[in-house]
């Protein structure tokens, strides 16, 4: 539960909270001539000179965006791009509030938290995030634990998501799509922000973004530091040290070298849950949301540390390279509370049955949280070296934006686990250990696994201008593979897994029949490697994702009205699956599993006059196996988004900035076996931000009307209530 205590209150003056954005003009409306480039923005200190691997935000308008880098790895027009993109600009981040992923992308037309909460997973068109659908600057963020990346929004600038498969960039991708976090940049104007947040739960939060020239135009640095400290509505840490250092070179014209440090230290308690449903599929919500059956030593340390190097060089006029070296490395150190099942027990102390047997409904003296303590040591390393290179040229009555890619990745994990029993815990008359360790169990099942990984992939993608970017054609393929080895130390037996490799295919169109309006169609595939044998010891194949989409994209208005609308089918094919052999009943493994994902979505940014900005998001989707299984996690049927604010612009409340958003998410499977149903919730936030001279004021209300509701499970054990409703302030000044 949440300890609001004058202990918490010394730490928090004890923690030192200190805190130590490139931009083009507009390209012409219509038509456009692929191989112009985009000019620079001339500021009063000068121009910035936009290279073709940067985001243009010089046409963006309230929320609404017209460019994308992580779409096409390049900075085009998303008029251009045959894909579905939704950008979360700098100013939707901000007025929202957001710190990560899951507070950003749950405005974005299908897409819901998936998983343990602040995990940072979630479900994109019907499939949950895993390794790979994290990305940075274009580049895949290879730091990751437990498949989710765990960015904290002080270094970002903006986020794209890109949705569907995208293979021929990206290369091994999960099919519902990517996540591409643009960080903030180094610049040669000298700016300077500090910004102070507090709020419930003991949050207390600093963050320094500053950047300035080293003595010279050809040398300029970005320095971004944020500290928190906090807890979560169960009582868990919820603890941030993040230091990004980065500077950029200069030293020819055409040649830019650029050194960052990604540096995060991140304490979470990511398992902690109260809630858990019967054998019905009803939810222990007659617990408070505070509740926990996890004692007070539970942590989970995450220490992430990365290193870019990225070179960008003009190769000759119309043609630049950029080589990304990045090496990440990061540790978790794991100490969590493992539910394995809830026991109801008579008034004689007699186990009468447990979550899967029982209902609440029937009668009972107790319920107990059977649980094990377990520490999960684990490591992974990782580096990857990335070359683009991308050119324009004209062929007849044609013009070509070509983009060849290559990326190379090496990898090494370690995975230490120690379970051991631990003593139930009644639900009704908790009891908290001052010494846990006094009453832990003999370690049951160990584990002590090592692995090492390496991948590479080339692709080659052309987009095709004709009649004035009238008719846009996009066409790409990429050859990826990839092999791993495994070694477990307990029983010493060494496991290999052979290459495997696929091929990619994408093919897009984009027919403009009027100004500011885009037809488009896409199709497109991915894959991800899939390991092990089958019971005849033939390997199993890799899972294969295809896409086929149509739709429309507008910019109209100067670009104050933006956004996509498409219709999609999306099916990833060769899911490994237990079955019961129907001769000898014996499990068996077989390849023939099969998900789809179906429907239509919807994301549009307005702004219909300089003080109103709205962003909206409707889609419909079903997600289901095979055999006619919901997938887990994933919300079906029709869901809806909103966010908006009306800023005042003159009288005695200018700088004033009032809004709010709506979610509402329709229900969905609670488990992987769909055996019970999260239902359908909405919740409302509002937010208030106001400027005068360098200072301003904002506050975020979450969840106002405080609904009560689930907002992911993984069993019936593990289901995690939405957050209660909570706010934050902030003040900052900007030099």
């Amino acid at each position: 539960m949440f300890r609001f205590t004058p202990l918490l209150m010394n730490r928090a003056h004890r923690y030192v909270l200190r805190s130590f954005l490139a931009a083009a003009s507009m390209l012409p409306a219509f038509p456009q001539n692929a191989s112009t480039p985009v000019a620079p923005k001339v500021t009063d200190e000068g121009p910035i000179t936009l290279s073709a691997f940067t985001v243009s935000t010089a046409q963006d308008k309230g929320y609404g965006a017209t460019y994308s880098t992580g779409a096409t790895r390049i900075n085009l027009p998303l008029q251009n791009i045959p894909t579905t993109v939704v950008t979360l600009n700098a100013e939707f981040l901000r007025d929202t509030g957001a710190l990560s992923t899951t507070d950003a992308v749950k405005f974005v037309s299908g897409m819901n938290a998936n998983g343990t909460p602040y995990a940072g997973q979630v479900t994109v068109r019907g499939f949950a995030q895993g390794d790979g659908a994290g990305f940075k600057d274009g580049i895949a963020d290879n730091g990751v634990i437990g498949g989710s990346p765990l960015n904290d929004f002080a270094t970002v600038e903006r986020v794209e998501v890109i949705k569907g498969p995208n293979g021929v960039l990206f290369g091994s991708q999960v099919p519902g799509g990517v996540i591409n976090s643009i960080t903030k940049q180094p610049r040669p104007q000298r700016r300077t922000s500090l910004k102070v947040t507090g709020g419930s739960y003991g949050l207390l939060r600093g963050e320094l973004d500053t950047s300035g020239s080293l003595g010279t135009a050809k040398l300029y640095y970005r320095l971004v530091i944020a500290s928190q400290e906090g807890e979560t509505p169960q009582g868990g840490p919820n603890d941030k040290l993040i230091v990004y250092p980065a500077v950029t070179w200069a030293p020819l014209a055409g040649t830019k070298i650029t050194a960052r440090v990604d540096y995060s230290r991140i304490d979470l308690a990511t398992s902690r849950n109260g809630w858990f449903a019967d054998a019905g599929g009803a939810f222990a919500s007659f617990v408070p949301v505070e509740r926990t059956w996890d004692e007070f030593d539970e942590t989970n340390l995450i220490t992430k540390r990365t290193v870019d190097v990225v070179v960008e060089q003009r190769l000759a006029e119309g043609w630049t390279a950029r080589l990304v070296g990045r090496t990440s490395n990061t540790d978790q150190n794991k100490l969590n509370y493992n539910k394995t099942r809830f026991d109801f027990v008579n008034a004689a102390g007699g186990v009468v049955g447990n979550q899967n047997t029982y209902r609440f409904s029937q009668g009972y003296a107790d319920i107990r949280s059977v649980r094990d303590r377990r520490r999960d040591l684990t490591g992974n390393n990782n580096d990857s070296l990335n070359l683009d290179v991308v050119g324009s040229l004209k062929l007849g009555a044609t013009e070509h934006k070509l983009l060849a890619s290559g990326t190379m990745t090496r990898g090494k994990n370690t995975n230490l686990r120690r379970t051991q029993t631990y003593p139930t815990m009644s639900i009704f008359a908790p009891v908290y250990r001052d010494n846990p360790e006094s009453v832990t169990g003999p370690i049951a099942t160990p584990t002590d696994a090592r692995g090492t990984s390496k991948g590479d992939g080339l692709g080659l993608q052309d987009t095709v201008y004709f009649l004035d970017e009238r008719i846009v054609l996009v066409g790409g393929v990429r050859r990826s593979g990839g092999e791993s080895t495994g070694f477990n130390v307990l029983t010493q037996r060494a496991t290999t897994e052979p290459r495997k490799s696929a091929t990619t295919y994408k093919f897009g169109a984009i027919g403009k029949p009027l100004k500011g309006v885009a037809l488009f169609y896409n199709y497109a595939e991915t894959f991800q490697a899939v390991g092990g044998v089958n019971d005849n010891g033939v390997p199993f194949k890799n899972q294969s994702g295809v896409i086929n989409e149509g739709g429309v994209k507008v910019e109209l208005f100067e670009g104050r009205l933006t956004g996509t609308a498409s219709f999609f089918e999306l099916e990833l094919d060769n899911f490994v699956r237990t079955v019961a052999d129907l001769v000898t009943n014996v499990p068996r493994r077989v390849q023939a599993g099969k998900n789809l994902s179906e429907g239509f979505e919807a994301d549009l940014a307005w702004q219909p006059t300089p003080a109103l900005t709205l962003t909206v998001g409707y889609g419909d989707l079903k997600s289901k196996d095979e055999t006619g299984l919901r997938i887990r996690g994933v919300p079906q049927g029709p869901n809806y988004k909103f966010f908006g604010k009306y800023a005042f612009t003159q009288g005695r409340l200018k700088n004033l900035s009032l809004g709010g958003g709506y979610v509402y998410t329709g229900d969905s499977a609670g488990d992987s076996t769909d055996t019970f149903n999260l239902p359908a919730w909405e919740t409302f936030d509002l937010f208030a931000s106001y400027t005068r001279g360098r200072w301003t004021l904002q506050a975020n209300l979450y969840n106002l009307f405080d609904e009560r509701y689930v907002a992911t499970a993984v069993t019936k054990t593990f289901v995690y209530p939405g957050s209660p409703r909570n706010v934050r302030a902030s003040v900052s000044y900007s030099l």
